[in-house]
């Protein structure tokens, strides 16, 4: 492994412009020494990353105009994986190497990517340092690298140093609030105490004790998040199927005008389970370590968290609480 000083290599990106709809992902700043091929190697790979990325969305963009099950989506990544093993297998220049893994771990980004090769993500996470500026490239793909391999515990230092050493506050900050191992919600720990008021009973309080003998889905949406709406079918379904075998939901809304969540339920979807909404008084996005929407965690009816994040999102939900009420 090596240090990528060597190439005073400085990606400066800011958070909102990689995940904003309204910029252009590539508004990058790129400022650094290296050989020539060097950079070219590494301007071939990143636009492809792009190019690749670009032709993805138009893809599924257009199966969910089709008005088709978007379960049934499938695309074809094998000649972007067959492209990148044959690059590994002849580079040697580790920077470059540390580019076409971050490429091929991109693959696997969000709920319709590629499922990726355990052996394949631990080599990648075993040569790329956690101090590499190429995780600002998009941070969340350390949390993809940390599914994949299988055994996201083994590298809960590895986690660590991102968070304290790694040169973009914003891939720290994204580590320390997603990936920490200290962090409070994550599979294993009881779930934060809360004390929530219901929007349609203003004498009912929500709280762990009253769930307890209860599995629960805590949701946090908003009627502005577009990812949040999709997600309501699938909600509807599970919970018609399972409320009846002791399965709750409880809908926290980010939006700030109820108005907009009465409209909402009354116009497009009725969410019959608990609703609540998110305040500075009950200080829940803040207890749940929210750091964005849709977010969800399955607690158990003993009051312990068992899932959370990816494994509650799209059908990955649906085989969750297969596996629960079988």
């Amino acid at each position: 492994m090596h240090s990528l000083n060597k190439y005073l290599l400085l990606i400066v990106i800011t958070f909102s412009t990689l995940h904003s709809q309204d910029e252009n992902i590539d508004k990058y700043v790129f400022s650094y020494s290296a050989d020539t091929i060097e950079i070219f190697k590494f301007k071939v790979i990143y636009k492809k990353i792009l190019e690749r990325r670009e032709t993805f969305h138009t893809a599924i963009s257009d199966y969910k105009k089709s008005g088709r099950n978007i379960d049934s989506f499938y695309y074809d990544w094998s000649v972007d994986v067959e492209e990148i093993k044959q690059s590994l297998s002849s580079e040697n220049d580790q920077f470059i190497r540390d580019v076409l893994f971050m490429s091929y771990l991109d693959l696997g980004y969000g709920l319709y990517g590629l499922m990726l090769d355990p052996s394949i993500v631990n080599v990648a996470l075993n040569e790329i340092r956690p101090t590499s500026s190429l995780w600002s490239i998009e941070p969340s793909l350390l949390e993809a690298a940390l599914r994949y391999s299988g055994q996201p515990q083994k590298y809960d230092n590895y986690v660590l140093e991102v968070i304290e050493n790694n040169p973009d506050s914003i891939v720290g900050h994204y580590a320390a609030m997603n990936l920490s191992p200290d962090r409070k919600i994550k599979p294993g720990n009881a779930v934060q105490l809360f004390s929530l008021r219901s929007i349609d009973d203003s004498a009912l309080f929500i709280s762990p004790e009253k769930l307890l003998g209860k599995y629960y889905l805590v949701d946090f949406w908003a009627t502005w998040c577009v990812p949040c709406i999709e997600e309501m079918d699938r909600l509807h379904r599970v919970y018609n199927k399972y409320k009846g075998k002791g399965f709750e939901i409880i809908s926290v809304s980010l939006d700030e005008d109820p108005v907009k969540i009465s409209k909402f339920r009354n116009e497009k979807w009725a969410m019959p389970w608990l609703n609540t909404a998110a305040n500075s008084e009950n200080n829940i996005l803040k207890k749940f370590e929210i750091t964005g929407i849709p977010n969800t965690i399955l607690v158990s009816d003993s009051g312990v968290i068992l899932k959370t994040g990816y494994d509650l999102r799209g059908r990955n939900l649906e085989h969750t609480l297969e596996k629960i009420f079988q």
